[in-house]
């Protein structure tokens, strides 16, 4: 099962930092040079570069469910396509527990023992009249920008391939890259006016 979480410390120039790392808690390359690129070079806050790690993180999980490499897709040859995007997209927007669960159910399809299937059927006549409906996903703003931290980080790794592509391809993964950042919902501020 993948595991990867986010370890903070204090580097040697003094100044707080953080790193995505593995579940053997080794640093991953990709995401930490990303990391140290856009965020931490340019002096941005710590909580920026955790909250994006965060979600590359996240991305991470949705791959090991879809059973890819995230990093060797996108700096090859095979991209990921328009449906990986939007499973992708609806990924983000969910809620970590709801992820994990999807995790769980991904790795371990276990068979339903008797008494499984007889609560379950219970459960389907007995129904009450107003089933709760259990709210599965983020704000939109927050999936926004879930979408959009990737929509950045994939951005990156294509232009850092050492994998020359043609202009079609090119011009192919540019469209399901663009695809993906519109799949963000729309989210204004209302700023300070009445």
């Amino acid at each position: 099962m993948i595991k990867r979480s986010i370890k903070s410390f204090i580097a040697s120039d003094g100044q707080p930092m953080v790193v995505l790392i593995d579940e053997k808690g080794i640093p991953l390359f990709h995401p930490n040079i990303y990391a140290m690129t856009k965020f931490r070079t340019l002096g941005r806050k710590v909580s920026t570069t955790e909250k994006n790690l965060y979600c590359i993180g996240m991305a991470h999980l949705w791959a090991s469910i879809q059973k890819i490499d995230l990093e060797h897709t996108i700096l090859n040859d095979n991209f990921l396509t328009i449906e990986q995007f939007q499973d992708l997209a609806f990924f983000l927007r969910l809620k970590r527990t709801k992820q994990d669960e999807l995790l769980i159910q991904n790795i371990k399809p276990s068979p339903l023992s008797p008494k499984q299937i007889a609560k379950r059927v219970e459960n389907i006549i007995y129904m009450p009249s107003r089933p709760q409906i259990e709210n599965t996903s983020t704000s939109a703003a927050e999936g926004a920008f879930r979408i959009k931290a990737l929509f950045h980080y994939f951005k990156f790794l294509l232009q850092r391939s050492k994998y020359r592509f043609t202009k079609d391809n090119f011009d192919r993964f540019q469209t399901n890259l663009n695809y993906f950042f519109t799949l963000s919902p729309k989210v204004r501020s209302t700023g300070d006016q009445d």
